[in-house]
C-alpha cells in the first residue's frame, strides 16, 4: 500500500428537523430526526502495470470513493432548577450507519486472504463504529451557599454543597459473526456486542478559609465497576 497526497478531505453533512415542548417552567421535551452523510469516504483500489511484471507491478493506493451515512432519532427530557436545587436531563439516540467499507485497507485485506481485490462489495454494510442504541441520563443537585434548609430524607445538608452524576448506556462494539472456524456466518458488523455502561459522579464542597472560598472534590468513575467487552 502507498499513499496518495492527492486525497480530498472527508465532508459531513448532516440535516435534522426536530420540535419542542415546555410542559413546565421547569420541564421540557424534544424529538429530532437527524440523517448525515461523510462523503469522500478513502478507499484503497489495487493498480497493476501489466507492462512491467515484477514484484511491485501490483499495489494499492488509496482513492477517494466511498461513503458512509448515518440516520436517527433522539429523544430528550430536559428538568432545569426553577428556584429548585435539583434539575436533570435524560436523552435516547436510536441510529444506524452504514456505508460502502468500514476498513480503507479491505481490498488489501481481500488479496491477503486468497480473493480476488478486484472485486468490489456493491451493497452498503454496517459500519464499525455503528451502535444503534444509546441512553444518557445525568442529575445534578445543588445546596446554594446561605442554603440552611436543604433536608432531603431528612438528613440536614451543608451549603454550598454540589452532587453530580453521570450515567452512559449503550449498543456494545460491533462485530462481525463467526462460526467456531472463523467463518463469517453473517454480514460484516451487524451485530453488537453486551450493553457498556458508567456511571461517575462528582460531590464538591466549598467552604471559606482566609477570605478566599475553596473548593474540595471527590470524583468517582465507573462506580458500578462495570468490566466493559473490548475483544
Amino acid at each position: 500500500r502507498i499513499g496518495n497526497p492527492n486525497l480530498n478531505p472527508e465532508i459531513s453533512v448532516q440535516y435534522e428537523l426536530g420540535a419542542g415542548h415546555t410542559f413546565h417552567r421547569d420541564m421540557a421535551f424534544k424529538v429530532s430526526m437527524f440523517y448525515k452523510d461523510i462523503y469522500d469516504y478513502p478507499t484503497s483500489a489495487t493498480i497493476t502495470l501489466g507492462e512491467h511484471l515484477t514484484t511491485r507491478s501490483s499495489y494499492f493506493v488509496y482513492f477517494n470513493r466511498d461513503y458512509a451515512r448515518a440516520r436517527g432519532i433522539e429523544l430528550e427530557l430536559k428538568k432545569n432548577k426553577a428556584g429548585s436545587r435539583t434539575s436533570w436531563n435524560a436523552s435516547y439516540t436510536y441510529a444506524l450507519v452504514k456505508g460502502k467499507s468500514s476498513d480503507p485497507n479491505n481490498l488489501a485485506l481481500v488479496r491477503a486472504t486468497g480473493g480476488d481485490a478486484r472485486e468490489t462489495n456493491l451493497d452498503e454494510e454496517y459500519m464499525w463504529w455503528n451502535r444503534p442504541h444509546k441512553l444518557t441520563i445525568w442529575w445534578d443537585y445543588k445546596v446554594s451557599r446561605g442554603d440552611r434548609t436543604a433536608r432531603p430524607a431528612g438528613v440536614r445538608l451543608p451549603a454550598d454543597l454540589a452532587v453530580n452524576l453521570y450515567w452512559l448506556i449503550m449498543s456494545g462494539r460491533a462485530y462481525t459473526p463467526q462460526n467456531v472456524y472463523g467463518q463469517d456466518t453473517g454480514p460484516a458488523y451487524s451485530r453488537t456486542g453486551p450493553i457498556e455502561t458508567t456511571l461517575n459522579g462528582t460531590i464538591r464542597q466549598g467552604f471559606r478559609f482566609a477570605g478566599h472560598r475553596w473548593e474540595v472534590t471527590l470524583q468517582g468513575w465507573n462506580l458500578t465497576n462495570h468490566r466493559t467487552v473490548l475483544t
